[in-house]
């Protein structure tokens, strides 16, 4: 099976089907200052997982080999995005 149009299909049933809630559309400066930090606790772990799960087509993962994992925070509204590498 080709892995890429295994997740492009995945791709296109999520955005045929949408994300299950409402999008939220803000400016750059209701957002305050934005830092973004490598997840080091493991609170922060199970915040990572619980928004990749809830927030992309594919979920948490598996990510394979070393990872690099963060939380992405908005001086206002909290963690607002993860990202992995």
């Amino acid at each position: 099976m080709d892995v890429g149009a295994a997740s492009l299909g995945a791709l296109r049933a999520w955005a045929q089907a949408g994300s299950g809630h409402a999008g939220a559309c803000y400016c750059l400066s209701d957002l305050g200052d934005i830092e973004c930090a490598p997840v080091a606790s493991a609170h922060e772990r199970s915040e990572w997982e619980t928004l990749l799960e809830r927030e992309h087509f594919l979920g948490a993962g598996p990510l394979v080999g070393a990872r690099l994992r963060y939380l992405v925070r908005s001086a206002h509204l909290g963690v607002i995005g993860a990202l992995a590498f």
